[in-house]
């Protein structure tokens, strides 16, 4: 699937989902936190926005993570060849496929990095990048787990 689908993808997926309505089912009648983000994710809230539609549902994580370690590494060639619209185009991105699932604290991370890019003040932007990795490295479990298991 090329950039502008899994792009679309996600984005369609995004505006179905109202803010702040997500949360981690652990199980019937339990809700397990989500440590990086603020505020959990909620299977069964993502499946209710896709219609119930399972396959949607997993087909939209999994466009995600097999898009999202591509975008971190548009994200650090950027970084690295000092291309600040690069950064700005690919931090972007990323930063709307993870509104699709609430990631606050990747979305923030994105977000600076986005900002790092449209200044063209690159000085910090390697530190920017880890922070987002970080963050990223603890959700992409966290969707798998939800979703795909």
């Amino acid at each position: 699937m090329n950039d502008w689908a899994v792009a679309h993808s996600l984005s369609v997926a995004s505006n179905l989902i109202p803010p702040g309505s997500l949360r981690l089912a652990a199980g019937k009648g339990h809700t397990r936190r989500v440590p990086p983000q603020n505020g959990t994710l909620d299977r069964a809230s993502l499946l209710a926005c896709m219609d119930g539609d399972h396959d949607l549902l997993r087909q939209v994580v999994e466009l995600f993570l097999e898009d999202a370690p591509k975008k971190v590494s548009l994200i650090r060639q950027a970084i690295v060849n000092h291309d600040s619209r690069g950064l700005e185009r690919a931090a972007h991105t990323l930063k709307g496929s993870l509104g699709t699932f609430r990631a606050e604290l990747a979305i923030e991370a994105a977000q600076k990095l986005e900002t790092m890019g449209r200044s063209g003040d690159l000085s910090t932007a390697r530190e920017a990048c880890q922070t987002l990795e970080r963050r990223l490295e603890r959700l992409l479990p966290i969707l798998t787990t939800a979703v795909l298991h």
